[in-house]
């Protein structure tokens, strides 16, 4: 690579248009000081070629963008560079090296030097070498370009780090991944995250039940205008297939005398049966049957995403007390979360209201528990008592008010099996747990907020369609 050292007009160069460094940041310190000392370090540039002239046009910055622009700032007329001729392959090196070195790019101008290197025939191995950094790390990189960069910038104000990026690789749809995005770096985050991989691991478990039925030889696939066309005249509806229920695959006894046939909504699978013509009904009772069964079976699916919901929250409180730590900081509050969880659970009319489940708390102060036993290890939680009080102050009063095991799960959400008429009440057990937890610096979502006041849209839809099948049956 030839190169040589010249002082070149400041008009005759040109930043590079594949420059990793979007942002030259601010350039008024720099500014200043090449004023009164000058431009101490050689740019380096490459002759640049003009299609449109048919001829050599300036030079092309490959290292020195921010003195190049600070220059301008500061009123130079020309600068010192050290002219190289490179191929474009090795000027996207060059200035990848300098940005990298200099630790001036964000994750997302990395991603995006990363994927350029890979697109002019590099491997990973090679831009890993270049560069410096690992090849696991290059992939990860190359990921976040599938995210929305205005996104991913808006996502960088409000405080995400990379770890909050890297989680988002575990969901599979970009599509998916963006809607995350916006909640990186608030309170729903953490939340939002949860959710999308309890869709994803869903759909998963969906799409195995489609393949199993398109390999079966026993139904066949209908389209939703095929399935309008023949319900309640050829076809009624057994049952489906959804990620709330999660029925087991299996062939029906009847395949050899009837045929079924299934329809792939956006997030649960139809069952179909062909009418038996030897069974003898009234058509009106046949079709209000059918109705009724198909509203009863909506509701189930909502109200159980509705309880799954409340799971999923239920995971972020328990979260938040095992990663705790603010325990001189928040020391009255956990006294008076513990007093609070005692008297409330105390003066309830829950049998052994006041106890806690062992092996729950051993989970949350992390020691072990002798499940054969059904003990936990007593000189663990003796040291734990000594060493940190607060913390098994808090895992217990925290279980005085969320504890599962014997079917006292606090839920706002119910659905009553014999009318399928969905429920929502406020748990006053739920509320003061959340505020416990707030006084505590929890920072409770707004899907959290939603579902405590009873507004999660399944549960609006749940509602609507319970009313409007009394309506159409009492019409």
């Amino acid at each position: 690579m030839m190169h040589y050292v010249e002082i070149i007009p400041i008009n005759n160069l040109h930043p590079h248009p594949d420059n990793p460094r979007k942002d030259l940041g601010d350039l008024t310190e720099l500014a200043e000081s090449i004023k009164v000392n000058g431009v101490l370090q050689n740019l380096i540039v490459s002759p640049r070629w003009s299609k449109e002239k048919n001829c050599l046009d300036g030079y092309r910055i490959i290292v020195g963008h921010r003195r190049h622009a600070a220059a301008k700032l500061a009123g130079l007329e020309d600068l010192p560079c050290i002219v190289a001729c490179m191929t474009p392959q090795e000027e996207f090196r060059a200035m990848m090296m300098e940005n990298v070195q200099r630790e001036n790019l964000t994750a997302y101008e990395e991603a995006e030097g990363f994927q350029t290197m890979l697109d002019m025939g590099e491997s990973v191995k090679q831009v890993a070498q270049t560069t410096g950094f690992s090849e696991t790390t290059i992939r990860r990189r190359a990921k976040l370009l599938d995210l929305d960069r205005e996104k991913f910038h808006k996502a960088a104000e409000r405080g995400a780090t990379m770890t909050d990026y890297l989680k988002l690789n575990e969901i599979k749809d970009p599509v998916l991944r963006n809607t995350v995005l916006d909640t990186i770096g608030t309170p729903d985050f953490n939340q939002t995250f949860r959710a999308a991989m309890t869709q994803q691991k869903n759909m998963e478990w969906l799409q195995t039940i489609i393949e199993s039925l398109r390999d079966a030889d026993w139904c066949e696939e209908i389209t939703a205008q095929q399935r309008d066309d023949m319900k309640d005249v050829l076809v009624t509806f057994q049952y489906n297939y959804n990620p709330h229920n999660k029925r087991e695959f299996t062939k029906p006894g009847d395949t050899g005398k009837l045929k079924w046939f299934f329809f792939v909504g956006r997030e649960q699978v139809d069952m179909y049966r062909q009418i038996d013509p030897n069974k003898k009904e009234k058509p009106d009772t046949s079709i209000a049957d059918q109705k009724r069964l198909e509203v009863a079976a909506k509701i189930d699916d909502l109200m159980a995403e509705c309880e799954e919901q409340e799971q999923e929250f239920r995971g972020l409180r328990e979260s938040f007390i095992t990663e705790f730590d603010q325990w001189n900081t928040y020391r009255e509050e956990i006294l008076a979360f513990a007093v609070k969880a005692w008297l409330h659970r105390d003066v309830s009319s829950y049998e052994y209201s006041s106890k806690v489940d062992r092996e729950e708390l051993a989970g949350l102060l992390g020691i072990e528990y002798d499940t054969k036993a059904n003990k936990l290890d007593e000189k663990a939680l003796e040291q734990r008592l000594r060493v940190n009080p607060e913390q098994v102050l808090l895992c217990v009063a925290y279980l005085l008010l969320e504890d599962g095991k014997r079917g006292w799960s606090i839920k706002c959400y119910e659905n009553v099996v014999k009318t399928s008429r969905p429920i929502h009440r406020n748990d006053k057990q739920l509320e003061l747990l959340y505020d416990c937890l707030r006084s505590l610096g929890y920072d409770w979502s707004t899907e959290e907020q939603r579902a405590f006041g009873g507004l999660l849209p399944q549960y609006q839809l749940a509602k609507r369609l319970i009313e409007e099948y009394e309506e159409e049956r009492h019409g």
